[in-house]
């Protein structure tokens, strides 16, 4: 009997699992249609998720870079402080709270400074 118990919990626990990355799936798909409606309502301003953006100089950091970041890499762009209120309002209008990383007064990227 303490066989069936321990397959049936276990049986459970791994259902939970399934209910919970499956409730994942279905957040993180809300959330990339939103941020795709705000790249077309506001495609000067929003830059995207810092994720997909970041590009390694060297690739064999890649991935210690993206291991130190990985509390910031979902982070969203946007190019001035009142692209970020846009940004701000939209998602609240959304009911959505997301970080917001605001790059203003960048220097130009090194490949475009070499002449």
């Amino acid at each position: 009997m303490a066989k069936v118990e321990k397959d049936h919990l276990e049986a459970q626990f791994e259902l939970q699992e399934i209910e919970i990355k499956k409730q994942i799936r279905s957040e993180d798909a809300k959330l990339n249609e939103i941020l795709d409606e705000l790249k077309r309502r506001h495609p000067q301003g929003y830059l995207g998720q810092l994720y997909e953006l970041l590009k390694p100089v060297n690739q064999k950091y890649d991935l210690a870079i993206k291991v130190g970041m990985r509390k910031c890499l979902r982070y969203l762009v946007v190019d001035s402080v009142a692209n970020s209120k846009y940004v701000t309002e939209f998602l609240k209008d959304k009911e959505i709270q997301k970080d917001i990383l605001v790059l203003a007064n960048l220097p130009e990227p090194r490949e475009k400074q070499v002449q």
